[in-house]
């Protein structure tokens, strides 16, 4: 945030506890600190409006919002909202969903289906011309003529996705028609390196991490990737059909929720993590990749998700509010 010029207040926060604990004192404790900090943050900038985008990491900010009178916006990026966005939804003056689907979990709140607001680079994926595109693929040492598979996990990976990437790169490694570009995660780098696999006439190139993810999306044909809602937001925006793995930690699985309702529209395939294995994801790649009808297909079909005026949706909502609430 420094760096795009927004100043950064950092605040204590804590997951609500659950059983009684030494461990749950704690975060009361932590919890109760946040409050605090957030309040007289509060005091000092006197906000027109609060924004809270979510999690427990929200508590402080969106609660003392409420209790000084500060309208409060939620914002909402998961087709299953979340604990926190479910709590306050009734006392919030409006929440900003980005599907359809969410509505029926916020029961009276004031809903509006706005979308999930991406970056401008990432939107500006379909308008790259063929010779930008061709340029992107010499600066990542990728062919331009080839089916490109996009395979990423988080800016920490995703371990189970790379170790069934790996079995099937090595079961695919003779199609000269076939690139991965393989974002394994900081954390899941070093041994994706050691286990690489030989491969004939297949392009596979290994990185960590892509700052500019723009220029992977740009390139992809197909993503094999989690059912995060930032992913969810930019494969709809560039219209790039997937294989989604649900995260299946994800707090009460909203990830499988964002994959369903991806798969029902028809813009992906969904593989539940404790069934993923090399072979099964290999055959399903080897199949997308070799009917271009069908991809082309599924990106429209995942297109259709996008809202890309998402954010001045958003915006235009933060504005309607602070007017209502300066009026009375």
């Amino acid at each position: 945030m420094p760096q795009e010029g927004f100043e950064f207040i950092p605040i204590r926060a804590a997951s609500l506890p659950g059983v009684p604990s030494w461990s749950a004192f704690k975060k009361l404790a932590q919890l109760g600190s946040g409050l605090f900090e957030a309040l007289s943050c509060l005091r000092r900038i006197r906000p027109d409006l609060v924004i809270g985008f979510g999690g427990f990491v929200s508590v402080p900010a969106v609660a003392s919002a409420l209790v000084t009178r500060v309208p409060v916006l939620l914002a909402e990026q998961n087709v299953l909202p979340g604990k926190t966005n479910r709590f306050f939804a009734s006392r919030a003056a409006a929440v900003a969903v980005s599907y359809d689907e969410s509505l029926r979990y916020l029961g009276r709140a004031r809903t509006v289906v706005t979308g999930n607001p991406v970056r401008r680079e990432i939107m500006l994926c379909r308008e790259m011309s063929i010779d930008e595109r061709r340029r992107i693929a010499g600066e990542l040492g990728l062919s331009p003529d080839r089916m490109t598979v996009l395979v990423f996990g988080g800016s920490r990976g995703a371990a189970s996705i790379n170790r069934a990437v790996l079995d099937a790169v090595h079961r695919l490694g003779d199609r000269r028609d076939l690139q991965f570009l393989h974002l394994t995660g900081r954390d899941g780098f070093e041994s994706v390196k050691e286990r690489m696999p030989e491969t004939g006439r297949t392009i596979y190139r290994v990185m960590p991490y892509m700052d500019d993810m723009h220029k992977a999306l740009a390139l992809a044909d197909l993503a094999v990737c989690r059912a995060g809602a930032t992913t969810m937001s930019e494969l709809a925006c560039c219209g790039c059909p997937a294989i989604m793995v649900p995260y299946p930690y994800a707090a009460e699985n909203h990830q499988e929720y964002n994959a369903r309702l991806v798969e029902r529209e028809g813009g992906a395939q969904v593989i539940l993590d404790n069934v993923l294995d090399g072979d099964d994801l290999a055959g399903r790649i080897e199949m997308l990749i070799s009917d271009r009808q069908e991809l082309d297909r599924m990106g429209r079909a995942v297109r259709s998700l996008a809202r890309d005026d998402a954010a001045e949706r958003i915006a235009d909502l933060a504005e309607d509010i602070i007017k209502v609430f300066r009026l009375n």
